[in-house]
């Protein structure tokens, strides 16, 4: 072909020249929209956006590199699939996102790396479905239902100061993680599904092991390479999850089979229950139950809006498994950074030992009022949350344009909130490393700026089985610190004098060896 100018030109280059050509506009059409606002940030590698310096430093580094050349809130390109990033440290902001426009912030931005039931839960749905979900859990938690619950909490912490004992007996060290990791799913095999799954009586618990590997942590070769293609092109994720599913889905597909069927199972028979139960008894209501209720089918789930707090039974599976797995993991990580911490600060320990006594007074069992009488092991609890978050982040995105304070938030941009960088922030937690439950104290929690303090999230969208949480960890303390007191030795793991060192594995703040501390018996 002749051209003007070029002479002739082969129609193969100039198809090559077109593609990349199509291939640069495409991969670049969302940058520069910080530039065009006046929001600062690093200027981005061409198509490659920042992954050199996020692959050669981390993304801890450079979130405190850039902050400190740019400030508290800046942007960057790449962090999610075709996706300008705001990244925000400020306080101020947080509560404009999160507060005062949350409608406008609702939705939360992901990476596609599942086809699991779970991507139907409450943590991962937007817009309307999300609204119908939160109405239909948030009943689960109030105080009466978590009055109902503490049966089942109590039982299974019971059941975890036997297990506890036995490893003393037999000269264990205690694997902080793991044992919590049986306590948790414990409970809520009882609250959420009225079920023994025998995971703190039975070393090889089928639900115990398949929840401990709900997630595959590390990423597989496979998945890292769709994943950054995918960052390009994000229909690739899609074909790679639908072709390489055993190899490359977030979450197990064995296990998300095991699930299913459990959930499937537990379904069938509460309607059977259900359909021949006798009128005259009372029955205990769980989580399930409670899903059951809001179940419409799908063809009546097609005219829901979001004001019904009607869900269909996709749903129902989803947020089933969504509190399988959130009420597993967040809780046991929480519970085992606490303990953990009370063994490195042994004066610490002695004061929560010392107001457990005093609420106890004997018992065995604490009820739901002695929740409230915990203050400093509520104090302890938070500042163990702040030291070690178990999600290390969240994110929002902006339906439409925003200005704040003469910052302009451009439709489409992805926020994303640092929360293991923000609660370890000395503008607002001074000395933020060191492990201070004081902070907390009824006469210096007024200086904490709550919107700062993100372990559970902040605003609508914060962890809707916070109170749950919260109860979990409180029972369990009260029963093993009235019997055993926890500590460092010469080979524990870290060993006496020693630190557990985090690492970051897929973005989730992990200890880079299990930590496994001893115990003392008091009683």
């Amino acid at each position: 072909m002749y051209l003007p100018f070029l002479g002739d030109v082969s129609l193969w280059l100039l198809l090559l020249v077109a593609i990349l050509t199509a291939f640069y506009l495409y991969t670049t059409s969302f940058v520069g929209v910080f530039k065009a606002v006046g929001i600062p940030g690093p200027a981005p590698w061409p198509i490659i956006n920042h992954i050199p310096e996020l692959r050669k430093h981390g993304l801890s580094k450079m979130l405190d590199d850039w902050r400190a050349k740019y400030g508290k809130t800046y942007g960057i390109y790449g962090l999610f699939p075709r996706c300008a990033t705001l990244v925000t440290f400020d306080a101020r902001l947080l509560e404009y996102i999160m507060v005062k426009d949350f409608s406008n912030f609702v939705d939360r931005v992901g990476r596609n790396t599942s086809l699991s039931a779970v991507v139907h839960g409450l943590f991962f749905l937007n817009g309307d479905h999300w609204t119908r979900s939160r109405h239909v859990l948030s009943p689960m938690f109030t105080a009466g239902r978590l009055k109902q619950m503490l049966h089942h909490v109590n039982t299974s912490a019971a059941g975890l100061v036997a297990l506890i004992k036995k490893h003393k007996e037999e000269g264990k060290l205690i694997p902080l993680k793991a044992t919590a990791a049986r306590y948790t799913s414990d409970v809520i095999a009882r609250v959420g599904f009225g079920v023994d799954s025998k995971a703190l009586t039975e070393e090889k618990s089928e639900f115990a092991y398949n929840i401990n590997n709900f997630i595959r942590i590390p990423a597989t070769r496979l998945q890292d390479i769709l994943r950054t293609v995918g960052e390009f092109f994000p229909p690739v994720m899609k074909i790679g999850l639908a072709v390489f599913n055993e190899q490359v889905d977030a979450i197990l597909p064995e296990t998300n089979n095991y699930f299913i069927n459990f959930i499937n199972e537990a379904i069938d028979r509460k309607l059977a229950e259900k359909k021949n139960k006798d009128t005259s008894k009372k029955t205990h209501l769980d989580m399930l139950d409670m899903l059951l209720e809001a179940e419409v089918d799908d063809r009546t789930g097609q005219q829901l809006t979001a004001a019904d707090r009607k869900i269909t039974r996709k749903y129902v599976i989803g947020n089933s498994a969504i509190l399988i797995l959130a009420a597993f993991e967040t809780t046991s990580t929480a519970l085992s950074s606490i303990l953990y911490l009370l063994a490195r600060h042994q004066d610490i320990q002695d004061k929560v030992i010392e107001e457990i006594d005093e609420v106890m007074q004997g018992k065995t069992k604490p009820t739901y009022e002695d929740m409230a009488k915990l203050t400093y092991t509520t104090q302890v609890i938070y500042e163990s949350l702040r030291m070690f978050p178990p999600s290390p982040d969240i994110t929002r995105r902006a339906k439409e344009t925003r200005n704040f304070n003469g910052m302009t938030i451009p439709k489409g941009v992805t926020i994303f909130i640092p929360i293991y960088k923000i609660v370890k922030d000395p503008e607002y937690f001074p000395d933020p490393y060191k492990f201070d439950p004081d902070r907390f104290s009824p006469q210096r929690k007024s200086e904490i700026d709550p919107v700062t303090f993100l372990p559970f999230g902040f605003g609508r969208r914060q962890c809707v089985a916070k109170r749950l949480a919260l109860v979990e960890i409180k029972v369990v303390l009260c029963q093993l610190l009235t019997t055993m007191r926890f500590v460092q030795t010469d080979r524990t793991e870290p060993a006496l004098g020693n630190e557990a060192e985090y690492i970051h594995v897929d973005r989730f703040f992990v200890a880079k060896r299990p930590i496994e501390m001893d115990i003392v018996l008091r009683r």
